[in-house]
């Protein structure tokens, strides 16, 4: 056998590598042991391609072997791709399905019929050459084209997982459409196209490889060990780049010109400095290890199982421990630490962090740290998980990292994690060092930072929820006390005309009596207000006269003018309703007091009784200054919101409707500015078989 030039030992190397490349992803695929179909047809694929790389490597050694077993050899490979192209392309509908028949047919068909039009001979048949390369290019056309309607049919939440099997296959039968594309326009291969072709196929594999990692429909998750990916990696990569040196070192050689020589001294030796470099930047074997983890290795944390024990503890109602305990015990059984610390930040305390939560952590309680303090600034700008292990590399990472003082007297801390929601921190956690050793590595820190997140709305929740409750607190009793001001109001008025009219009719028997009669309607009515602030009372309700009760109400607010007048027709002086005695006669009482102060004392108050079927209906109306109906829609009836001033309280109308719709009534209110007003309150008649409502 003749000596082989430099090219054909360029050639040599580049198919080799391919087959390597191609026979190391075969094998990680039967490691995974898939027995799916699309799963078998990507390994068929893989491993056909391999065996082809490198017969095609050694077919110069292999004199004896004649032509057509090259044509035959790639139309094997063209179909194992072809066919898994063509599976790809499935479909549910049965239309779909005949599709995908015919598909897998033409993909079987093709290379069958490429390899017997460039093998066979004949006078009709062209001359294997010029059809060797006119198949090789309809081949490939055909190939890019199933790779673009599978592209274009595929949804969009599946592309991040196939978009590099796409590029990877598209990456080599691109390459054949340009090598037979340049073959069929000089009528014969580029050597140089044919020497680099196993090197596009190396190109190739690593695409192929993460997209069977990250595509588990018809591939599954590929277990290696790190670190023999991760140095396996490193040797195909310096092999590439040795490759890659020793190229440009014969190409600048041979057309260097009288330079050559010189030039390739000075490449190389730029070549080798660099990889060097390359190799001992600790930054570079970083992101290859970090990126080989990411795309080869299933996560060594199942996520959703980690998430349903998050949630677990945080929202188990069984638990009777504090939602700040729930939180530090969360972090702590991720990262197995007996010991734990939250701090959160108190108003009260001048918004300092205070801790919430000690628990087998060497760290006083009266402990604090400033919210002005250089580690929660930089805690809030950079929300970056603090490592004691690390601390050296974050302070030169971060120079205004500064630790607390007291951190550095807590024995065997680990971890200082932030909690914070966007730019607001909401507390951090200081962790104890794990039971078992361990060190950090980017999904750790991926996981304590969503963890983290979590708790942090956990915890701003739950602040939230306790401020709303005081908010709710307060407005019930400053609610309590405004009612309690308002009847107050009106029994003082009471007391108030009796004192001013005793002088002058103390003598009088008839004032005398009214005045027991008064002071005795306002003692039952305050120790009715005491029995409302201890919650002791009792709602009776009782058959009542409306017109009794209506009467009553109109003389107690003839004080005023003008004076309530009332009309009831004859059939209806008998009504009843069943309601609370003291709470009626105040409902009467705002009713007609409310038309006094809208009305001037040349006015006229008309309060008129009628049924209405089984309602009782009581009409209450005024020429007073109205109302518009902006008013009536949004102040009227809200409590605390009064045009009156200092003599009002703002609840009489609140009380008027809340009083008809615990009564299964309602209340509507008419009314015009400078026309005067209407309330027409609405309640059910009370109808007893033995009482004769009728006069």
């Amino acid at each position: 056998m003749a000596e082989l030039t430099p090219l054909a030992w360029a050639t040599f190397g580049s198919y080799t590598a391919g087959a390597v490349a191609f026979g190391l992803l075969s094998t990680l695929l039967l490691i995974n042991r898939q027995r799916r179909l699309l799963g078998a047809a990507f390994f068929l694929a893989c491993l056909i391609n391999a065996l082809w790389l490198g017969f095609l490597a050694s077919w110069p050694w292999l004199p004896a072997l004649p032509w057509p077993t090259v044509p035959g050899s790639e139309s094997l490979r063209d179909a194992a791709w072809l066919f898994f192209l063509a599976r790809l392309l499935r479909g549910e509908s049965s239309q779909a399905r005949t599709a995908n028949r015919t598909l897998a047919a033409a993909a079987l068909v093709l290379p069958l019929g490429w390899f017997v039009w460039a093998v066979w001979p004949g006078p009709v048949l062209p001359p294997s050459r010029t059809a060797y390369l006119m198949g090789g290019l309809i081949i490939a056309v055909f190939a890019l084209f199933l790779l673009e309607q599978f592209w274009r049919n595929l949804v969009p939440e599946r592309r991040w997982a196939l978009k590099y099997l796409a590029i990877g296959m598209a990456t080599f039968f691109a390459y054949d459409l340009l090598l037979y594309s340049q073959g069929m326009l000089y009528h014969h291969i580029s050597p140089d196209l044919w020497a680099a072709r196993g090197a596009v196929a190396v190109l190739s594999a690593p695409l192929l490889a993460v997209a069977a990692a990250r595509d588990p429909d018809w591939s599954g998750e590929l277990f290696v060990s790190r670190r023999l990916v991760f140095r396996t990696t490193i040797l195909l990569a310096a092999g590439l780049y040795l490759l890659l040196m020793a190229a440009g070192g014969y190409y600048i050689r041979n057309f260097g010109g009288s330079w050559g020589e010189f030039w390739q001294i000075v490449f190389l030796s730029a070549a080798v400095t660099g990889g060097v470099v390359l190799l001992a930047s600790a930054q570079v074997r970083a992101r290859i290890r970090v990126f080989l983890l990411k795309n080869f290795h299933a996560y060594h944390y199942e996520y959703r199982e980690e998430w349903q024990r998050l949630i677990h503890r945080l929202y188990r109602p069984q638990d009777a421990r504090s939602p700040q305990e729930r939180a530090a015990d969360a972090l702590a059984a991720l990262l197995d630490t007996p010991g734990t610390a939250l701090f959160i930040r108190d108003e009260a305390a001048g918004s300092d962090y205070v801790p919430a939560v000690i628990s087998a952590i060497a760290i006083p309680p009266q402990t604090h740290e400033s919210a002005d303090s250089p580690m929660i600034r930089f805690l809030k700008r950079t929300q970056w998980i603090i490592d004691a292990d690390t601390l050296t590399q974050d302070r030169r990472l971060h120079p205004d990292l500064e630790l607390a003082e007291w951190l550095g007297n807590v024995p065997r801390w680990w971890l200082l994690v932030p909690l914070a929601l966007d730019d607001d921190l909401i507390g951090f956690v200081v962790l104890t060092r794990p039971r078992a050793p361990r060190r950090l590595d980017w999904e750790d820190r991926d996981l304590i930072k969503v963890v983290a997140l979590q708790l942090a709305a956990y915890l701003a929740q739950h602040q939230a929820s306790q401020a709303l409750s005081q908010a709710r607190q307060f407005q019930a009793f400053t609610q309590m006390s405004t009612f309690l001001m308002h009847d107050l109001k009106n029994l003082i008025a009471q007391q108030q005309l009796l004192v001013k009219n005793a002088a002058r009719h103390k003598r009088n028997p008839e004032f005398v009596d009214d005045m027991i009669a008064t002071i005795d309607n306002s003692v039952q009515r305050m120790t009715r207000l005491l029995e409302q602030l201890r919650g002791s009372e009792a709602v009776t309700r009782r058959p009542l006269r409306v017109l009794d009760v209506l009467q009553a109400e109109a003389e107690r607010t003839a004080d005023r003018k003008p004076k309530a007048r009332i009309h009831s027709p004859p059939e209806v002086t008998g009504a009843h309703i069943a309601a609370d005695p003291q709470a009626f006669a105040m409902v009467l009482h705002h009713l007609i007091r409310n038309a006094q102060d809208a009305t001037p004392e040349e006015g006229v108050i008309r309060v008129t009784l009628e049924l209405f079927g089984n309602w009782v209906i009581i009409d209450v109306s005024d020429t007073g200054c109205g109302m518009s109906e902006d008013f009536i829609r949004d102040h009227l009836f809200t409590p605390f919101d009064s045009t009156k001033a200092a003599r009002g309280m703002g609840i009489g109308a609140f009380q008027i409707r809340t009083f008809a719709r615990e009564h299964g009534g309602s209340v509507d209110v008419e009314s015009r500015p400078g026309q005067g007003t209407r309330f027409r309150l609405r309640l059910p008649r009370y109808v007893d078989d033995d009482r004769d409502d009728r006069p």
